[in-house]
């Protein structure tokens, strides 16, 4: 029924608010009813999202949909429910793993049918509701609307860092008295730069923070304090306050450079939580107490850098972290206790799934 409407004309947003109002609610039923993930229970694979030519380095979530980008340039959509429609009691086989649902950007060459958001490798992305953005190797930022046509350019780029964009995160800030959409950049320049997303097209960052000495590899947003928080290769962790435009607090430990931040505030046991989670290349978390500027707890993860970490969906008041050593771990949030661990497939039975997966896309 949504193909036939949308031939019939209907745009990228109908269509997102057809498949919000009917795949989405179903998505939201299912996990109520105690949704559990394959992947979650057994390590299985559950499909191959395909067409990227090379590695994929960036990926995140907007609603129903999952974004990713690639060293080849792409920026790619896929529609969740397309391929996480199962419970505990029933999976979904495919016999051929879902296609993009969009491909933003505008092709290379006339009519070769394959659109490019940038130039080279994308390294970090970030969606709403609405509207997608995307940082590449080249410092620009770009923002994509959702109901454009397939092919069109990005609806503004941001212009100012002097490196490749490594991370960026959104969120709210009170601004000259007006409440304003922010967007909060890291770059390999050692900058982080705070932009105002809906102002004025070609507008220079309203706010830099400068002070690492080295890329800046994850930033985070603590709204209620209208602070930022920035790891970077320089091995320390700085919060930076709106307000002031300072460097308020400078967290120091880790000896390898920090990969991931997430800031978390909980009551367990009638005790509250206002904590920083940080991982870094040596495949340790740590945990830091942001108002003392202290470390809590130290925990060595895994074998290899981690390369993300991000609360847990089921269950909750969890962490995950993933690392390149394969392994996918559950952590506790108050005493960094790992629950569960999630080992990769054997080579044998990942091989055979990965060239069954091949040929459907083939055939």
């Amino acid at each position: 029924r949504m193909h036939k409407a949308k031939r019939a004309g209907q745009s990228y947003e109908q269509e997102r608010i057809d498949l919000q109002s009917r795949n989405w609610r179903r998505m939201m039923r299912m996990h109520k009813a105690n949704l559990a993930l394959p992947s979650y229970k057994n390590g299985s694979q559950v499909t191959l999202l395909h067409e990227h030519v090379g590695p994929v380095l960036c990926m995140c979530t907007g609603g129903p949909y999952l974004f990713t980008g690639g060293a080849d340039g792409k920026l790619l959509m896929y529609r969740i429910p397309l391929f996480l429609t199962f419970t505990q009691a029933r999976e979904r086989e495919f016999k051929k793993p879902p296609d993009p649902s969009r491909m933003f950007g505008q092709p290379k060459t006339k009519n070769s049918g394959v659109n490019f958001a940038h130039e080279g490798p994308l390294l970090s992305i970030v969606a709403e509701k609405d509207f997608v953005m995307s940082g590449g190797v080249d410092g620009v930022i770009k923002l994509w609307r959702m109901e454009s046509a397939p092919g069109s350019a990005c609806a503004r780029t941001y212009l100012g860092h002097k490196g490749g964009i490594w991370c960026l995160t959104i969120g709210k800030h009170i601004y000259d008295d007006n409440e304003i959409l922010i967007l909060i950049s890291g770059s390999a320049d050692s900058s982080v730069f705070i932009w105002n997303i809906w102002g004025p097209k070609g507008a220079r960052p309203i706010i830099k923070f400068e002070g690492h000495f080295g890329g800046i590899t994850s930033v985070c947003f603590v709204p209620c304090r209208a602070q930022v928080v920035s790891g970077s290769e320089d091995t320390t962790i700085r919060i930076w306050t709106l307000t002031k435009g300072l460097c308020e607090t400078v967290l120091e430990g880790h000896s390898h450079a920090v990969t991931s931040l997430v800031p978390w505030a909980q009551t367990v046991a009638g005790v509250s939580y206002d904590v920083i989670f940080s991982t870094s290349r040596q495949g340790d978390i740590r945990m830091w107490d942001r108002q003392a500027a202290v470390q809590l707890k130290e925990v060595q993860a895994h074998a290899g850098p981690i390369t993300s970490l991000s609360p847990s969906l089921v269950p909750e008041c969890c962490m995950v972290t993933a690392s390149v050593d394969g392994v996918l771990r559950i952590w506790k949030t108050d005493d960094l206790v790992c629950l569960r661990s999630v080992h990769p497939p054997k080579p044998s039975a990942l091989a055979a799934e990965t060239q069954r997966l091949k040929d459907a896309i083939a055939e």
